[in-house]
């Protein structure tokens, strides 16, 4: 019988030290949203409705573990020119007190209005923002729905400290995990050089990248590098990574508003294509040759009051994500109305 449990106690532990690392999440329904990260911290947004021009937010941030507080912030875009003062929060014509904003617009929420709130997100509510003649109102179409996702991913559902789902169960909460730490690797601060058409080896580079490109299939092609109307003109960047690694660079689709591109890992002499990295790359994208850091940014639609973010780092071998973030609802917030990180890490630089 000992044997057996220790057994099963080294079976459990050789099944923890192995355990996949968590992934963070995204979810949105009607005018809310919940991003968690692979710490285990859930952010939770909830917007005006669509169509509202007077945009306005609320943000809840919490992280893992049992006790784990949640903090509050509010968040609106001002009447152009008009400063605004004696702001209140009110909550079904009750008034919750005041709010001290910025001047972008900024404002923490105290420990019992961001309480009020959260509970008041069980019901059907009205959440308003007054100042003078100017209101704001907060939809509570989704909230049920994102909360109970932070609740799940939390492993809060039915316990105590539940975001909404609250019970007597005293089965163990996501504990905090740590922050992945990557090592960046020193890349060449010179080196850097554009292909442009007509100059040597150009239309070699591009035939490379073109074949590299086409083995990944048809939704993957890239319309600008495949085109002859196109191809044939686009300027080709190269960037050192090591000794015998190079990054490689093309433009591969152009929209309205934004790009995507094709970047592809090389060796030496550009004669062959190593790698070929995720099209996550894209967008308003450039790398770094300072820190060898690869960014890649889209925009949700034109306004750019929703935005995909996305980093990797260049670890010697190849580009490792190290952070994700982004929100799904567009909501008239210029940039976006809050960081929602998906993947977070710490990067180590070699001095």
């Amino acid at each position: 019988m000992m044997k057996k449990r220790l057994f099963f106690a080294l079976l459990c532990l050789s099944g923890s030290l192995n355990a996949a690392p968590l992934q963070g999440i995204s979810f949105s329904h009607h005018n809310w949203e919940v991003v968690c990260d692979n710490t285990g911290t859930c952010r939770v947004a909830g917007y005006q409705d669509y169509g509202d021009h007077r945009a306005v937010s609320v943000l809840f941030t919490r992280a893992a573990g049992e006790n784990a507080p949640i903090k509050g912030r509010i968040a609106l875009v001002q009447p152009e020119n008009v400063p605004i003062s004696d702001i209140r929060l009110v909550l079904n014509n009750q008034s919750l007190g005041s709010l001290k904003l910025d001047n972008d617009g900024y404002g923490q929420l105290s420990p019992q209005q961001t309480q009020t709130l959260l509970q008041s997100l069980k019901y059907q509510n009205k959440i308003r923002i007054l100042s003078g003649k100017y209101e704001w109102e907060i939809s509570d179409k989704g909230a049920s729905a994102v909360l109970l996702k932070a609740d799940e991913f939390q492993r809060r559902l039915n316990t105590p400290n539940a975001w909404l789902k609250r019970g007597n169960s005293t089965h163990p909460v996501l504990q905090p995990q740590a922050k992945p730490q990557i090592r960046a690797a020193k890349v060449p601060q010179t080196g850097h050089f554009t292909l442009k058409s007509g100059a040597k080896n150009h239309r070699q580079v591009l035939d490379l990248l073109r074949a590299a490109n086409k083995k990944q299939g048809e939704q993957e092609e890239c319309f600008h590098l495949q085109s002859d109307e196109h191809g044939f003109k686009l300027d080709i960047n190269v960037y050192p990574l090591s000794q015998d690694k190079k990054l490689v660079g093309v433009l591969c689709a152009m929209g309205a508003y934004q790009a995507s591109m094709f970047y592809a890992i090389t060796n030496k002499s550009l004669s062959r294509v190593d790698e070929i990295l995720p099209n996550e790359y894209g967008g308003l994208s450039d790398y770094d040759p300072e820190t060898g850091e690869l960014h890649g940014s889209f925009k949700g639609r034109g306004l750019g009051d929703c935005w995909y973010f996305q980093t990797a780092v260049w670890n010697g071998r190849t580009f490792v994500k190290t952070e994700i973030s982004g929100s799904e609802l567009c909501r008239g917030f210029a940039g976006g109305a809050w960081s929602m990180p998906k993947l977070v890490s710490d990067v180590i630089r070699v001095k």
